[in-house]
C-alpha cells in the first residue's frame, strides 16, 4: 500500500540565456520517494554529487550547464524527510541518463527495476551516443530487475508491467524514443494517477498540439538528441491523447519545475 509521495529536486540544469528559447529559465530533476508498507521507493535519482566524477564526466556536465549543490543531492532530500538512504528498498528508473541515474551508486543495497531494452543497450552502446551515458556511475554487483517487451495494457499504453512486489499500485510504463528502454512510472494513490513520464517529453507545452513558439528550442534538443524520433513523437502523440482525454491522471516529468504533483 502507498502512504505518501514525495517529490524531490535533485539537481538542476540552467543553460545559458535558456529563457529567451525554453519556456522556463531552470530544468529541474524530479525525482520521487514513495512511502510504502514495503519499504521506501526511489523514482530516479538525481544528478550525481559533481566531486566524485571523472575528469571526463565533470567537463559533459559543465557544458550541459548542471548544477548540483550538495544539498541537493538525492541522499540528502532524503534525510530531510527524516528517512535514510539505506531505508531505500527499491529504486525504479526512467532511463540510465546521468540526472536520472547519477547517484545509483549511493544505494548499493536497493533493487533496481528498469526496461530490459534500456538495460541491454547501456551493455552495447554505439559511438555516438556514449556521450550521454556515464559507466562509471553503475558499479558491479547491483540488484537488477529487468522488464521485457511484454506486458498488460494500461490507458492504451502498451506491455506495461507492475513493478515486482508491488502489486499493481506501480506501472513500469514503456515510453520509448528518448532512449532505447525509456519508460515513465504509473503511480496508484487514493484519488489518482500520477504518471512520472521522465523525458518523454521536457516542458508541459509540449502536450499540447500546437507547437508553440517558446518550446521550438525544446523539440530541436529532443529530436536531435532521440534514441528513435519518430517512436519518440508517438509516444508523445499518446501522452497528448490522455492529457486531452483522462481525468483521473496527473502527468508530470523530469525537468519543468512547473509540473509537481
Amino acid at each position: 500500500m502507498i502512504h505518501q509521495i514525495h517529490e524531490l529536486h535533485c539537481g538542476s540544469f540552467c543553460p545559458i540565456h535558456s529563457s529567451l528559447y525554453f519556456p522556463t529559465q531552470n530544468l529541474t530533476c524530479r525525482c520521487l520517494l514513495i512511502e510504502t508498507d514495503k519499504g521506501l521507493i526511489l523514482c530516479d535519482t538525481g544528478l550525481p554529487s559533481l566531486k566524485n566524477l571523472s575528469n571526463l564526466a565533470q567537463l559533459k556536465l559543465k557544458v550541459m550547464q548542471a548544477k548540483v549543490e550538495p544539498f541537493e543531492q538525492c541522499t540528502e532530500k532524503i534525510k530531510n524527510l527524516g528517512f535514510t538512504p539505506q531505508d531505500i528498498r527499491h529504486i525504479i528508473l526512467t532511463h540510465l541518463d546521468i540526472d536520472h541515474a547519477g547517484a545509483i551508486s549511493e544505494f548499493p543495497w536497493a533493487e533496481i527495476h528498469l526496461h530490459q531494452q534500456e538495460s541491454t543497450y547501456f551493455n552495447h552502446i554505439p559511438l555516438n551516443y556514449k556521450f550521454r551515458y556515464f559507466k562509471e556511475l553503475l558499479p558491479h554487483g547491483l540488484k537488477v530487475k529487468t522488464y521485457n517487451v511484454f506486458g498488460e495494457k494500461w490507458n492504451d499504453f502498451e506491455a506495461v508491467q507492475p513493478i515486482t512486489g508491488l502489486k499493481d499500485e506501480i506501472l513500469l510504463v514503456p515510453l520509448l524514443g528518448h532512449s532505447k528502454g525509456h519508460s515513465g512510472i504509473a503511480i496508484k494513490t487514493k484519488t489518482q494517477w500520477i504518471l512520472h513520464s521522465g523525458d518523454a517529453f521536457y516542458f508541459q507545452e509540449d502536450l499540447n498540439k500546437t507547437l508553440h513558439s517558446r518550446n521550438l528550442a525544446s523539440e530541436t534538443l529532443q529530436t536531435t538528441t532521440a534514441f528513435n524520433n519518430e517512436t519518440r513523437i508517438k509516444t508523445l502523440t499518446q501522452l497528448q491523447l490522455l492529457q486531452t482525454n483522462t481525468n483521473n491522471i496527473k502527468i508530470t516529468n523530469s525537468h519543468d519545475p512547473r509540473l509537481g504533483i
